[in-house]
């Protein structure tokens, strides 16, 4: 057994050797047009001289209501908190879908789902939309990513112009069980802690490559269900805990839309909650590794959630089915100490889709490719004080269902695509979304409504500039990643 163990230890560190010193995509350059469709040219002294590093951390299934900095009453975020007073927090950032694939597609492109196209799990994004990975790369910028969610895999398209990304550690760790971190019968990544080898993989690399520029992407899983955190986070919120529920097979029937009792409820919430600790400590691991490598103030950091997770608000639970309050209100972090404001929150509507447009106007890149983001960075330095009248989310994924909204600093607008049904929220005296009002005050709502069909008539437009449809960028899953979707809820 040992020896099979050694074997597999030396396998995994071959592969991860390998994979540090090769590249995924050949050097061609890459320039863009106006349209944002890339073409592959060699430009002549364009090149812009990289001085400053980029942190962009992802974390799957996160709630702003469930960090502290933004009002929560338990301590779930420290690592965060302290990286808000150190920065700059959004306090109403939405998510541009309600499932992390088109979520984090949109901060990569800063383009919505219904331009990107990249909507369900058999789909990647296309050739021809030019990733924020592509522009950093081109302006000299190492690249180097690690992630944990298999709908984030290489085949997503998403990998393009990284020279590491790195989708296999978490499966080696997961699968093999080099580390004994996890259960031999356990489904891949879905009941597993991930976090860990995603650091172990991002610090290793970091160690090598810290001394020039780069862009790092880290996506950390854990929050995400089932909710079965380790010890002590298990029972962190809830130590007095004498019932029979955990937080495993929340997804499936019939526990999906079987509403337990409220005791029960508070319980599987105190679980999501150390999930949510149990990370936000990995994420301090890593800004120490920053820290020690004497990087971190040359390093500009952003912290987003993908999406969020229903607890039974609208009698189920999960995500990727609805596009309210619980699934797209997500944390917004900006951290860079040498040329950000500290301690500063701003209540402005933002979107994800703001991202990759705020990162390229701080590092000083010019890009005139297509992006629907705007800069954050005149609200950051108080030049303006809101960025958007509405931002929209979008999402067509479970059951085929279709939703698109419209979210402004009072009102949200949500259409139902395949019903038709329509519905408004006064988000001033209902910032919970449980009173539709759309017949009470419908002719209140015009504007809004008009805003959301106009959006999506330009985004078909803007799809078609890159000829894109669902269609034209599917990918075939292998059978392991097959078993993966559904052991998540995603594929049936």
């Amino acid at each position: 057994m040992m020896s099979q163990k050694l074997f597999l230890l030396v396998f995994y560190a071959v592969i991860l050797s390998l994979a540090n010193n090769s590249y995924i995509y050949s050097d061609q350059k890459v320039t863009t047009s106006k349209t944002g469709i890339s073409s592959q040219q060699n430009q002549a002294n364009t090149k812009f001289n990289p001085s400053k590093n980029v942190l962009l951390i992802g974390v799957e299934t996160l709630r702003a209501d469930h960090v502290s900095y933004l009002g929560y009453l338990r301590n779930t975020t420290p690592t965060l908190d302290k990286l808000a007073r150190k920065g700059v927090a959004f306090s109403r950032a939405m998510a541009a879908s309600s499932w992390t694939l088109p979520a984090v597609t949109s901060v990569f492109t800063s383009l919505y789902p219904g331009v990107h196209k990249t909507t369900r799990t058999q789909r990647r994004v296309p050739e021809n939309i030019t990733t924020i990975t592509e522009i950093l790369k081109e302006n000299g910028y190492s690249t180097a990513a690690f992630v944990s969610n298999p709908t984030l895999d290489g085949s997503c398209g998403l990998s393009k112009r990284f020279r590491l990304y790195d989708d296999f550690s978490v499966r080696l760790d997961t699968s093999l069980n080099l580390f004994e971190n996890n259960p031999l019968d356990s489904q891949g990544n879905y009941n597993s802690m991930t976090s860990e080898p995603v650091n172990r993989s991002a610090i290793s690399w970091l160690k090598k490559n810290h001394q020039k520029p780069f862009f790092m992407f880290v996506f950390y899983y854990d929050p995400h269900y089932d909710y079965v955190p380790p010890a002590p986070f298990d029972t962190t919120f809830d130590p007095d805990y004498k019932g029979q529920i955990d937080g495993s097979g929340i997804i499936r029937e019939p526990r999906k839309s079987t509403r337990p009792a409220q005791r029960d409820l508070d319980h599987i919430i105190a679980l999501y909650d150390g999930e949510i600790l149990y990370t936000d400590g990995y994420i301090a691991e890593l800004l120490e590794k920053f820290k020690e490598f004497g990087i971190l103030d040359d390093t500009l950091v952003v912290i987003f959630g993908d999406h969020g997770d229903e607890f039974y608000e609208r009698g189920s639970t999960g995500h990727g089915h609805s596009l309210y309050k619980e699934l797209i209100h997500i944390p917004l972090i900006l951290s860079w100490p040498t040329a950000m404001p500290k301690n500063k929150q701003i209540d402005a509507i933002v979107s994800q889709v703001d991202i990759m447009p705020t990162i390229l106007d701080y590092l000083g890149i010019e890009y005139d490719g297509f992006m629907q983001g705007g800069s954050l960075r005149p609200l950051i330095e108080s030049q303006k004080e809101k960025l958007h009248d509405t931002v929209y989310a979008e999402v067509s994924f479970y059951n085929n269902n279709h939703f698109a909204a419209a979210i402004s600093k009072d009102n949200k607008f949500i259409f139902d695509l395949n019903t038709g049904d329509k519905q408004l929220f006064d988000l001033n005296e209902d910032p919970n979304e449980q009173v539709n009002l759309y017949k009470e005050r419908s002719a209140n709502l015009m504007p809004l409504e008009a805003d959301l069909m106009q959006w999506r008539t330009n985004n078909n437009k803007f799809a078609n500039q890159f000829g894109g449809n669902e269609d034209s960028n599917k990918v075939e899953l292998d059978e392991t990643r097959l078993r993966e979707l559904k052991a998540l809820g995603y594929l049936q």
